[in-house]
Parts: structure tokens; C-alpha cells; sequence
């Protein structure tokens, strides 16, 4: 027994260090199989959302089109098909609109509309044998027609099999157009075409068709085959019927195997799109820590840490980023405060000092609103969460609109301002995101002028030039400023960052502005470069992709009655903040205008209920019932009266997607904080409502 323990003794810490080693090694490959199946785990998720995201938007791109032949048919609604000479001005009109749809969204196999439900109008080869089916009579379609009809959904047919070969999809949408002698609810009723015979529409024109290949969705999304070196993919939810549809594109099993899901959403229904790894669970890095044993473990232990800290690193950087954008949006409701009334105040009876006081005020409320717009784009840039609106823009008039918006900042120091327009670009219409473009600009103006000494000359130039084998568009902001060194140009593009630190205390800014352009550019697939040298100036020049297009009819039907000055409308503010209601009111008074408030989107609607008011301006964030809601209802409870109000939404959420949103729920126009006195008569100058 002495010798049993003794030899114990001898043997106790390299027992200990055994047993360790061999917990170590446990839980080192614990973690390392939770680890990679993390990775595995994200990898798949990323690459469902990006293959979602997509198809999301080919789809939509194409589903667009049946807005777009309504659009169509309520421009040209007033011909009568009935007359021929009309009947081939429409023809005329639907084969330019159609060819220009083909030329611009691919994939698109034919376009069809059908008055009353008879296929007279049509594209594509080989199609010509629909001419003059009847809709109505096709007994499979019936239900599908008399859904779009009644509750104005677009119906998905498919993806079907097509006798060429490959698989298509059909979307058909009612079409309705109240001041078209073509429009009659007579045939709805003749073939039946009704659930409730009181709810014919007498507006009703007739039906839209998009046919549509689905190879040109998948391609779209990079989903060429159901495989790639890492995943599978399925698609299920054939005719938009989600989980309860059939698989029609990939393996089914995958739906059988618990793999990542996701829905692919439309007016029609939803698709569900499926990624599961193709790849095996790698089992070589867990044998290889337990064959390594107490020898690596300790390293792997040190890995971890490293690996941990990186991840708290990353997790504090989008928490900060996040801290930003909501203080930054908070910051918002109450220096709209500041705006408002200090350009009230402006308006009144000022003596000299009191004017300075103002001007005070004025400049930075600016700079303060200039600063959190800067900190909110970076926010939105590095979140992946900016929005592009691009259409056709005239490049003149927008490069004409950057210098006049800079003119009373470069008169302030005496600057000369030129612009220079290549020949070829004369009268050009450009493809591009103008809001986005002008952002850029005026910020390398701004800078321009800032940099430059009093007396200085500033030259914005466009030019046109083949790079890299495409067409390419040159926007170059020129001065004979301070200038800059190399060292200087090394770290121009980095956030919170300017020339020195004398630099930032001399001139300001957040040291935001050319970073965010940058990033812009990128993401307009350009870039930004710079030439300059200490004391001799220097030329910022913005690359853009040259895509020149041509501007569309912009003649728009008036329908609405526009707005006399000193109108007797009845006027309703609604925003939870006692300040921002206040200065409203102050506002809309120096205007000539009276109004009513209510501090929640319930009380809104049921005031709107009671007063019917012509014109409601809306916040957005409330307590009790927001913005949004609010203008549903109010919106629903329009559709059994003749009245219903023009509704302006007020809200600090200055993105492109917020203003979207705002417009789905059914606002006419859309208003950005922070808002002075100046931006709301301009507003109220161009308004139209409907009368009471």
C-alpha cells in the first residue's frame, strides 16, 4: 500500500496534467464544432439572403410591367376602341410602350391586355393566335380573374411548362380606368364574372398580362443551376402558393432536410426559397485537436480568446454604428424645433443685434443638421442599408441646379463659379440616382469653396470618355485652393478624418463628407479621384458609368384643383411633440392658414371623421397609433365618402425607403425634418388638393 501510494505521488501531476489535457481537448473540440457549424450556419444564411434578396428583385422588376400597362391604358384611356381610327392610335401607342418595355427588362416573353377581357393588343413571336381569345370563357382562369378584379391582386400562373421548351410565368392584374368609354361592368355580368352582383365595378377596362421566362428570374439571382460548389438551392410554391405549393426548381428533398428557408414575397403570394450546404460536416478539424491533444491545446485556448476579442471588437463597432443612427434620428425631432421657429423668427420685426442673434441660431441648426446627415448616410453605407433611385436626368440642368444651390456660399468669399458642359454632352439625358449625384457634388463644391481663399475661381466641368472599355462620365470639381500633399491625399477617403488637425480647426466639418461620397460613388458603380498638390489647388473628379437614355412624357393629367394663396382650407397637425405642433401652427399662421392639431394618429382619424379636413400634415413616430396607420384608416374610411384629405408626412427618417413606405399607406407627399418656414411655403406653393 506505501508503495501504491508513493508511486501515486510520483505519478500525480502528470495524472493531473492528463486529465487536463484530455478536459482541454474536450472542450476544444466542443467549441470548434460549434464554431464551424456557426460559420456554416452564417455562410448559408448569407447566401440565402443575397440569393432572395435577388430574386425578390427580379421579380419584381418584372411584375412592375403590369403597373406599368396600367399606367399605359390610363394614359390613352380616353380613346375609343370602338373607333378604328382611335383603335389604331392605341395600337401605335401599346407597340412603342411594349418594344421599350422588351428593350429594358429581359426575360419578358409577351405582354398582352385584354378590354373586357378579349386579348386584342399583344407582343412576342409567335403569339398571334391569342388575338381574340376571350378570357372569360376559359373556365380554369375564372377563379383568378374574379380574384384580381374584386380584392386588386395580381395573379401568378406558373412557372408552367412552355412547348419550346423551358418554364414561364403568368401574371395578370385588372385594369381599371373610370373616364374610358371603354370601360362597362356589362360583360363582368353577361359571363358571370362576379361573386355579388352589387359589387360590379363600372370602371372596369379590362385585364394586363405579363408572360415572363423563369430562367430570366433565376439568372438574375446567379441560379444558373440548382447547385453550386457549396450549396443547393430549391424554389417552392408553384402559381404563389408558398408551403403549401409544389417544388419547381431544384431537389424537393431539400425541403425534407431541414434547410435554411426563406420567402420570396409578391401581391400574388410567396415562393420559398431553400440553401442547404452541399458540402459534409468537415470532420478532419476535430480529429486532428484530438490527435493533437494537450500539446495544442493551450494554442487553440489562446485562438479562442483572439477569435473572441475580434468578434466583441466587430459586435462594439455596429453597436456604435447603431448608437449613431438613432441618436442621430433623435436629434432630429427637436432641432426641427430649432429650424421651425428660428426661421419664424426671422419673419418678424428683428432689430440689428437680434438678427445676428438669429443668424447665429440659423447657422448651426445648418451645420448641426449637415453633421447628423453626414453621420446618418455613413450609418446607412456601412449597414448596407442605402437605397438607389435611379431615372432619367438631365445632366445640364442638374450640374446648373449644384452651382446655383452653392452660388450665395461662394459670394460670401467672393468666389468666381463656372461651368463647363462637353459638346457631346450637350442636352444629354443621363440614367442615374440625381439625389445621390447631387450629394457628391455639392459636397466636392462646398469643399471647393471652403479650401479656397477669398477671390478664388472654381470650374465644374463634365466630359464624356471611353475607359475600360465602356462609355464613362467625368464630373471634375476644379480650384486653386490650399491644396494637398500626398500624405494628405493617402488619408483623404477615411471617415472622421481631414487634411490635419489645424485643418478641422480652421475650416470644421465632421471629416465625413468625402468619405461618404466615395462610398457613393462605389455604389453607383463609380468612383472619385483626386489631383492636387500644396498650394496649387486641386481637381476632384467623379466617375460614373455614361448610361444616356431619353426623358419620359412628363405631362402629367391635372385632376386636382391647385391651391389659391390664402385658401380656406381646413388644415390638420398631427405630431406628438407639444414644440414641433406649436411651431407648425405658428408656421401655417404666418402663412395666411389656420389649423387644427391632435397628438396621436388615433385622434387624427377621429377627428378626420368629424371635421374632414382638405389638407393633414402627419408624423410618423407617435405614441397610441403612428403615422402610418393612421393614414390607413383615414384612407379606408375615404373609400365610402366623396371626401379625401391630400396627407403630408412629417418624419426625420430622411431615406428613400421611408418614403416609400409612407407613400404605400397611402400619403401624397413627403416632408423630411428638420423643416422651415421657407420649405413649407414652397411646399403649400406647388400643393393641389381636392376640394372638400
Amino acid at each position: 500500500m506505501r508503495n501504491l501510494f508513493s508511486q501515486f505521488e510520483k505519478l500525480r501531476l502528470p495524472l493531473v496534467i492528463l486529465l487536463f489535457g484530455s478536459l482541454m481537448t474536450g472542450v476544444l473540440m466542443l467549441l470548434q464544432y460549434k464554431s464551424i457549424e456557426a460559420q456554416r450556419e452564417q455562410s448559408a444564411d448569407d447566401e440565402l439572403k443575397k440569393t432572395t434578396a435577388a430574386l425578390q428583385s427580379a421579380l419584381d422588376e418584372r411584375l412592375f410591367t403590369l403597373d406599368a400597362l396600367d399606367a399605359f391604358v390610363s394614359s390613352y384611356a380616353e380613346l375609343d376602341l370602338k373607333d378604328k381610327q382611335q383603335e389604331q392610335q392605341f395600337q401605335q401607342h401599346f407597340d412603342q410602350f411594349s418594344s421599350q418595355l422588351h428593350q429594358s427588362v429581359d426575360g419578358i416573353l409577351s405582354m398582352q391586355l385584354a378590354p373586357q377581357g378579349i386579348i386584342r393588343y399583344l407582343t412576342g413571336n409567335g403569339n398571334d393566335k391569342a388575338l381574340g381569345y376571350d378570357l372569360f370563357e376559359d373556365d380554369s382562369r375564372k377563379q383568378q380573374i374574379i380574384r384580381a378584379i374584386y380584392q386588386y391582386h395580381q395573379v401568378i400562373t406558373g412557372p408552367i411548362g412552355l412547348v419550346q421548351g423551358g418554364e414561364a410565368i403568368i401574371a395578370r392584374k385588372a385594369v381599371f380606368a373610370g373616364h374610358s368609354p371603354n370601360a362597362s361592368a356589362v360583360r363582368l355580368q353577361q359571363q358571370l364574372i362576379y361573386e355579388d352582383p352589387s359589387l360590379l365595378p363600372d370602371n372596369f377596362w379590362g385585364l394586363a398580362t405579363v408572360l415572363f421566362t423563369t430562367d430570366a428570374i433565376l439568372s438574375h439571382a446567379g441560379l444558373e443551376q440548382a447547385s453550386s460548389d457549396k450549396f443547393r438551392y430549391a424554389l417552392k410554391g408553384r402559381h404563389g402558393l408558398g408551403a403549401e405549393g409544389e417544388v419547381f426548381w431544384g431537389d424537393p428533398q431539400i425541403f425534407n432536410e431541414t434547410p435554411q428557408v426563406q420567402a420570396v414575397v409578391f401581391d400574388a403570394g410567396q415562393w420559398l426559397l431553400a440553401v442547404e450546404h452541399k458540402q459534409a460536416f468537415p470532420l478532419t478539424s476535430l480529429i486532428i485537436i484530438a490527435l493533437m491533444g494537450l500539446a495544442l491545446t493551450l494554442a487553440a485556448v489562446y485562438a479562442e480568446i483572439l477569435l473572441s476579442r475580434n468578434r466583441r471588437a466587430a459586435e462594439s463597432e455596429a453597436a456604435k454604428d447603431a448608437f449613431l443612427a438613432s441618436m442621430s434620428h433623435e436629434i432630429r425631432s427637436p432641432l426641427n424645433s430649432v429650424v421651425g421657429l428660428s426661421s419664424l423668427l426671422r419673419n418678424t420685426e428683428l432689430n440689428e443685434q437680434q438678427n445676428k442673434l438669429v443668424s447665429g441660431i440659423e447657422a448651426g441648426a445648418g451645420q448641426l443638421s449637415a453633421v447628423i446627415g453626414d453621420i446618418l448616410d455613413f450609418s446607412r453605407i456601412a449597414a448596407g442599408k442605402i437605397d438607389l433611385e435611379y431615372r432619367p436626368v438631365r445632366l445640364e440642368n442638374m450640374l446648373e441646379q449644384c452651382l446655383e444651390i452653392m452660388t450665395p456660399q461662394a459670394q460670401r468669399q467672393n468666389h468666381q463659379l463656372q461651368l463647363t458642359l462637353a459638346p457631346s454632352l450637350q442636352g444629354s439625358v443621363i440614367h442615374t440616382d440625381e439625389v445621390r449625384c447631387k450629394q457628391i457634388l455639392l459636397n466636392l463644391l462646398s469643399n471647393a469653396i471652403k479650401f479656397t481663399e477669398a477671390g478664388g475661381k472654381i470650374q465644374l466641368s463634365a466630359s464624356a470618355d471611353d475607359h475600360g472599355g465602356s462609355q464613362q462620365l467625368f464630373i471634375s470639381v476644379k480650384d486653386n485652393g490650399i491644396g494637398l500633399s500626398l500624405t494628405e491625399q493617402s488619408q483623404l477617403f477615411q471617415r472622421f478624418t481631414q487634411a490635419d488637425s489645424s485643418t478641422t480647426r480652421k475650416y470644421g466639418g465632421s471629416g465625413l463628407g468625402l468619405a461618404i461620397s466615395k462610398n457613393l460613388a462605389q455604389l453607383m458603380d463609380g468612383d472619385i479621384s483626386v489631383v492636387s498638390a500644396r498650394n496649387q489647388g486641386s481637381e476632384f473628379t467623379l466617375h460614373l458609368p455614361l448610361l444616356l437614355t431619353d426623358m419620359p412624357d412628363e405631362t402629367i393629367e391635372a385632376q386636382l384643383q391647385p391651391l389659391p394663396d390664402k385658401a380656406e382650407l381646413k388644415i390638420l397637425v398631427v405630431d406628438d411633440l407639444p414644440m414641433n405642433v406649436t411651431m407648425m401652427v405658428m408656421m401655417l399662421e404666418k402663412l395666411g392658414l389656420k389649423s387644427d392639431t391632435a397628438e396621436n394618429g388615433l385622434e387624427a382619424v377621429e377627428k378626420q371623421q368629424q371635421q374632414h379636413y382638405d389638407l393633414i400634415f402627419m408624423d410618423w413616430e407617435m405614441p397610441v397609433m403612428d403615422g402610418i396607420e393612421a393614414t390607413k384608416q383615414i384612407r379606408q374610411q375615404a373609400k365610402s365618402s366623396l371626401q379625401s384629405p391630400w396627407i403630408i408626412a412629417l418624419t426625420a427618417n430622411a431615406s428613400i425607403r421611408y418614403k416609400d413606405i409612407c407613400i404605400e399607406a397611402g400619403m401624397n407627399d413627403y416632408m423630411a425634418k428638420p423643416i422651415a418656414i421657407d420649405d413649407l411655403a414652397a411646399r403649400l406653393k406647388s400643393l393641389t388638393v381636392s376640394p372638400a
